[in-house]
């Protein structure tokens, strides 16, 4: 590869590096939710490690659309920490918030909500999520 080459790569390389939406991580709440038809126009299970994120978060990211199928949001994952643990799930829906779910709230299908605490607990609060 000749030295233009490598340059015209790094350029390419360092600019979609600067294009890609920058988020930071979120403290919030974990909850459990039962997913099915989603937001982001696909059909899932609790079988699937999917999330949910607040209607704020998943209208507000870059590039959402009226549309919501066509949010970049959906080819997203999430990466999910609390009591030491890390979740990956792909975002597939949002949820609207109320007096028990936040905007800085997400929830997940019981599979992957156990991996970090017992069914029992109901929730995690003090999680550390962040778009990846």
């Amino acid at each position: 590869m000749t030295s233009t080459s490598k340059l015209l790569v790094s350029l390419v390389f360092a600019v979609a590096a600067l294009a890609a939406p920058q988020r930071a991580a979120v403290i919030g709440t974990v909850f459990q939710i039962d997913p099915d038809l989603g937001a982001c126009g696909w059909k899932n299970t609790s079988a699937q490690a999917v999330g949910a994120v607040s209607a704020t978060t998943f209208h507000s990211y870059p590039g959402a659309t009226a549309n919501p199928n066509k949010n970049p949001i959906c080819h997203h994952n999430m990466n999910i920490t609390a009591n030491g643990i890390t979740v990956v799930v792909q975002i597939v829906d949002y949820f609207k918030e109320d007096p028990n779910a936040g905007p800085n709230d997400v929830g997940i299908p019981v599979p992957q909500f156990v991996k970090m605490a017992p069914v029992r607990d109901g929730i995690i609060e003090d999680a550390t999520w962040i778009i990846i």
